[in-house]
This record gives structure tokens, C-alpha cells and sequence, in this order.
């Protein structure tokens, strides 16, 4: 809703002190998303955001859940890359979300 970010695309997590990637997709909607990605040139940007949406989506890296009644996803949130698919006409959307620290 507004406001921005900035962050290196490779941070350490601080619980774990792994490597992590923080990627956000670049959107234009009610949040949109704009990318400026420092140390690549602006010429080569476009084809390194492509480049990232192919292996992002990959099958061998991508897990694409099909819910059904009752399902429960418990997801690692500060090292999970992840995301949604766009909602079809008349999707109902129903989100409990319980933080674990």
C-alpha cells in the first residue's frame, strides 16, 4: 500500500546464517512492484527479470500447491520465496495466517 524497499538480492538469515534470496516479481496492480536492480545495466535489466520469472517457474525449483478443503500449508516465511497465482472469476479467498517465532 504504498512506500518502498530496498535490499540485496543475497542476504544472510539470521537465524540460520544461510544464504537467501529476495526477489520480488515485478507487478503493476493495486501494489504495484518496480524493480531497480543495481550493478546490472539498465539495457540488460529487462532480459535478467526474464531470465529470474523462467527459474523461478521452473518445475524443478517451483511447487505449485492445488488446495482443496482443508488443506494446511505451514511455510518457512523468511526463507521461502513464494508467491500466488491470479484468482479466477468468482475464487473465494479465505487466509488465516498464525506467525510461529
Amino acid at each position: 500500500m504504498g512506500g518502498g524497499f530496498s535490499s540485496p538480492m543475497i542476504v544472510e538469515d539470521a537465524a540460520t546464517n544461510e544464504a537467501v534470496l529476495r526477489y520480488a516479481e515485478p507487478v503493476v496492480d493495486l501494489n504495484p512492484v518496480y524493480l531497480d536492480i543495481k550493478g546490472i545495466p539498465e539495457n540488460e535489466q529487462e532480459s535478467f527479470v526474464t531470465d529470474m520469472h523462467e527459474r523461478l517457474n521452473n518445475e524443478e525449483a517451483c511447487y505449485s500447491h492445488t488446495w482443496r478443503s482443508g488443506d494446511l500449508l505451514i511455510a518457512d516465511n523468511r526463507i521461502l520465496l513464494h508467491g500466488r497465482r491470479a484468482f479466477g472469476m468468482g475464487s473465494k479467498r479465505r487466509i488465516r495466517r498464525v506467525n510461529i517465532l
